[in-house]
């Protein structure tokens, strides 16, 4: 299969990609991205009429695509609606949004692969390449970062770098690119995982740039562990010793939070996650908790009772059942995209349903509402830290296109 690049360079594209909707392999062909490419995303009518016999069609999980059980029409055409705004407004450059510009475009190339398009394949392909194109021109090529400036200066967080490596992996889980803008994808990601290994820290976490400084921030430490566990999946070298002491970092930053049952007045217990190992700052916070956990499943740790004690907590957070204030409420509202970017991932990935089923009806009422759904195609924007439409529209989208189990990292 062949492509271009945004010079009009022509570039080799892997066929034979896995379709991560279904068991089975699609066989190898050709296109051309032009513009001209056929939409193989099934229409409305089509998904409807779809969704009611899907069940003998080997190309769709038993629930029918795209719609499993619980997802409303309503709730379907938000989500397509948004990724058709996001993909519409897709600067010059590949981009999106004007703040964090790395981490912001990042979420977008995830929440548009999520549909089921891939490089060159579906409604979203060619805004899918040129995010992928963007996203490996920011890297520097003596240090690796993929930041927001050419010479890797301090105006962007690590976080868009690990945001950035995990898009990339599943670029190539689903699309299986060797070539982009004069770079061989596998070294780009290879490189990017060559600076979060050298600039680790000495209690297994990362600072917010890579530097010689021994600060770390759980919140680093969890965009970069996922980047890199998603790289390591498609075949790029990690050395386990870096996965280890970034586990062990995770562990280390439990706490014990204990709490009364609103209801029953019963005593409760579950875990928090400390804001930074080197400093000793405790946060018993919603979002590092959700972060933390979903790194730990993604690391395997799925029956740990470090996981399990940090689903209660978060469970017992988003219900409402703690007696008294939350704790550290201020950082949940400010974060509330973030935190259920990690919060939807941990319950998904948790053996016992439960968590999940109640979680879903929470957070598709809760997205789906006034307090952050605008009246367009558009979630609302935050006013904290230049969180644009762009990030909270990107970040809504991926959590209701969670049940699609289109991206590796939504797979079980």
């Amino acid at each position: 299969m062949r492509n271009r690049n945004g010079t009009g360079e022509k570039v080799l594209i892997k066929t034979g990609a896995l379709l991560s909707l279904c068991a089975s392999i699609l066989f190898v062909t050709s296109i051309t991205v032009s513009g001209q490419t056929e939409d193989e995303r099934p229409n409305r009518t089509q998904r409807e009429e779809t969704a009611a016999n899907a069940q003998n069609d080997s190309r769709f999980p038993p629930d029918g695509f795209p719609r499993p059980r619980g997802y409303s029409l309503q709730t379907l055409d938000a989500v397509d609606k948004g990724m058709r705004y996001i993909a519409a407004h897709q600067n010059a450059n590949g981009s999106f949004g004007s703040a964090h510009t790395v981490a912001t475009t990042s979420l977008c190339g995830l929440s548009l692969l999520s549909s089921g398009s891939s490089l060159g394949r579906g409604e979203f392909g060619e805004a899918i390449y040129r995010t992928l194109d963007f996203l490996v021109r920011r890297q520097t090529p003596n240090l690796g970062y993929i930041t927001e400036e050419s010479d890797a200066s301090n105006s962007s967080n690590i976080h868009g770098h690990g945001l950035a490596l995990l898009f990339l992996a599943q670029v190539y889980a689903t699309g299986g690119v060797t070539r982009v803008a004069d770079r061989d994808i596998s070294q780009v990601m290879s490189s990017a995982v060559r600076l979060i290994v050298d600039h680790q820290t000495p209690k297994g976490g990362w600072n917010y740039v890579p530097n010689a400084s021994n600060f770390d921030e759980a919140s680093t430490t969890i965009c970069v562990i996922q980047g890199l566990r998603a790289a390591q999946d498609v075949g790029i070298a990690v050395p386990r010793e870096t996965i280890d002491n970034a586990q062990k970092y995770i562990n280390e930053s439990r706490q014990v939070y204990t709490w009364n049952d609103k209801a029953t007045g019963d005593a409760r217990q579950g875990y928090t996650f400390k804001y930074s190992l080197a400093m000793n700052i405790s946060r018993p916070s919603f979002p590092l908790a959700a972060g933390a956990v979903a790194t730990l499943q993604m690391a395997g740790d799925y029956y740990a009772d470090t996981v399990r004690g940090g689903l209660d907590f978060l469970e017992a957070y988003y219900t409402g059942s703690m007696a008294g204030a939350l704790p550290e409420e201020n950082w949940y509202t400010r974060f509330f995209y973030y935190s259920h970017f990690y919060a939807a991932q941990a319950f998904y990935h948790a053996p016992n349903r439960n968590y999940w089923t109640k979680y879903w009806a929470f957070i598709e009422n809760k997205l789906m509402s006034p307090e952050y759904k605008s009246d367009g195609p558009t979630w609302k924007a935050s006013e904290f830290n230049h969180q644009d439409e762009f990030y909270c529209t990107a970040i809504a989208t991926l959590i209701l296109q969670i049940p699609r189990g289109t991206l590796p990292i939504f797979q079980k």
